[in-house]
């Protein structure tokens, strides 16, 4: 199979979503660019009935004719099936309905694509209860980095959202962060607004060994990312940013928050290592406390609406 000459890859990886994830899908077939794009979607097993969505989807917006490009295999491991958009020409998915949860094994999902990645420089991300909402997201921050080399990636900011679809207009998530000094002391980049060299990202994969205490997987990229180059903030609100009762980030179990914390520290405190920079240890430890007070001061409240 020959595939177009693919400008970027846009990976999202979603399970149990069922609910949210016709609005991402809406978001990558909405974007309007001169290169051609593929929108890489990894469903973990999901058990909600999140792969009929997608598959009605697919089947409703997609060329799936005699003579068009698309594909449907069987393998070991998944699912597969590639398309292009019926009206959006540019738009390319290519889809994987994992046959086992890869999360709970602790497997790998994305090396999957490895092969069928080879070549494209920039990749963006958006998980599955995310979406877009500027169809100029990915052709303006592609441009950019198409004419200003020493960028490593791109961001922008995001309303929230909650369960219920209902967007706050107090809270609108990502602001301006230059240097490596601004991302320790706050990540305030949205990843579903990035765009960066895969490039970039592969060296980071070979440099960096992801912990298990980390309990994310963004985070640590962004400071890789900001030693090994510079950062453009687009003052552009992109996207939509889900916030859940319960999610990786956010729960309203002190446990669950208080290993969410932890977790950002050794973040910080393992980059800190790597960057050489004891320095800043100080700021780490006291953005340690300062999140520690906030999850038990946010517990308490809980409780006492409760009474």
């Amino acid at each position: 199979m020959k595939y177009p000459l693919f400008k970027i890859t846009i990976e999202c990886m979603t399970f149990n979503q069922s609910q949210y994830i016709g609005k991402t899908l809406d978001g990558f077939c909405i974007q309007q660019t001169e290169f051609p794009f593929v929108c890489c979607i990894i469903d973990d097993a999901s058990t909600d009935g999140e792969q009929i969505v997608i598959n009605t989807y697919l089947e409703t917006h997609f060329d799936f004719s005699e003579s068009s490009v698309s594909y449907t295999k069987e393998t070991d491991y998944a699912k597969i099936i590639y398309a292009q958009h019926k009206v959006n020409k540019q738009c390319f998915f290519m889809v994987l309905f994992l046959k086992e949860n890869h999360y709970s094994q602790k497997k790998s999902k994305t090396e999957y694509l490895k092969k069928f990645n080879e070549g494209i420089p920039y990749e963006a991300i958006c998980e599955g209860d995310d979406y877009w909402i500027d169809p100029e997201k990915l052709s303006k921050q592609v441009s950019f980095l198409e004419t200003h080399k020493e960028y490593g990636f791109t961001y922008a900011r995001a309303y929230t959202c909650n369960e219920k679809d209902e967007i706050s207009n107090k809270y609108i998530f990502g602001s301006n962060a230059e240097t490596f000094n601004d991302i320790i002391a706050r990540n305030t980049i949205p990843t579903l607004t990035t765009v960066y060299r895969k490039a970039l990202y592969s060296n980071y994969l070979k440099e960096i060994k992801r912990s298990d205490q980390w309990g994310m997987g963004d985070y640590p990229m962004w400071l890789y990312f900001i030693l090994h180059s510079k950062v453009h903030f687009m003052n552009d609100i992109v996207g939509v940013y889900r916030v859940l009762p319960e999610s990786a980030s956010h729960s309203r179990s002190l446990k669950k928050k208080i290993k969410f914390v932890i977790g950002e520290y050794r973040v910080r405190l393992d980059m800190l290592k790597y960057a050489n920079r004891k320095d800043l240890v100080f700021l780490a430890q006291k953005e340690l406390i300062k999140g520690l007070v906030i999850s038990i001061a946010y517990k308490i409240a809980i409780l006492c609406r409760l009474k």
